[in-house]
């Protein structure tokens, strides 16, 4: 928040009578250390200098008081953003790799052309099956009433990923900015944004340029898919995001 707090004769009250000099050690001790704090002549009135973004001012306990349920209101603000971040992050690689891997493990056996049709089907249960799991997590960890991940593009190939107005103005800004992890708030929804990107040359045989697709998958991606935009990308490039959509409970 940019505050510094300089302890001030241990924040103990002072009190002093109209016209009078210092009345105590403690007392004494509070001027030599804030020499230009004025001390009040009734009340609780020890004031408190801070130090805000390189200027000092002094403040009064009360208003201490509110600066600090300020700044704790703004701290579990970013904490709860965080956990968020790192519940998403969880589902999204103990959803990512073993999708890679499997299809992976299609190409090298059957081609291109047949994990094409397996990837529709498999990415579909693999996602049904991981969501159901991590409901029951979000629900038991971050006291999640629903909780649900997909993944979106504005680039993309099932009209069901397609990315709405807010998210594919999050991914523009990955896009100039650099990619990073993003939440934000719609009524009472808390959404996450992890990049996803082109891991490896496997995968530009389905999603890369003319020069790297393979023909026989191109058919059947377009048997598939006729108004595919997925393609045209190299290793390394934006694919799009893993989108966690959560609802607390009241």
């Amino acid at each position: 928040m940019g505050f510094k707090y300089f302890p001030c004769a241990q924040m103990q009250p002072v009190y002093k009578k109209p016209n009078s000099g210092p009345r105590s050690g403690l007392e004494k001790r509070a001027r030599a250390k804030c020499p230009k704090r004025p001390l009040g002549e009734k009340g609780l009135t020890c004031h408190i200098p801070i130090q805000v973004y390189g200027m000092r001012y002094t403040t009064t306990l009360w208003t201490w008081g509110i600066i600090s349920l300020l700044t704790l209101a703004a701290c579990q603000k970013k904490t709860s953003d965080d956990t968020f971040i790192t519940f998403a992050s969880r589902a999204m690689q103990d959803v990512l790799p073993p999708m890679i891997k499997t299809l992976q493990a299609k190409v090298d056996k059957d081609g291109y052309a047949a994990s094409v049709n397996f990837c529709a089907g498999f990415a579909g249960e693999h996602g049904k099956t991981k969501n159901s799991e991590w409901s029951e997590k979000a629900a038991q960890e971050i006291g999640a009433k629903t909780f649900r991940f997909r993944r979106i593009s504005e680039r993309n190939r099932n009209p069901q990923n397609t990315a709405d107005a807010r998210q594919t103005e999050i991914l523009a800004s990955w896009q100039k900015h650099g990619a990073k992890p993003t939440v934000y708030r719609e009524g009472s929804q808390i959404f996450t944004m992890h990049p996803i990107k082109i891991p490896m040359p496997m995968c530009l045989g389905c999603h890369g340029d003319e020069k790297s697709l393979d023909k026989k998958a191109v058919m059947e991606i377009k048997r598939l898919y006729p108004n595919d935009r997925a393609t045209g990308y190299k290793v390394g490039d934006l694919r799009g995001a893993f989108l966690t959509e959560t609802t607390l409970r009241d």
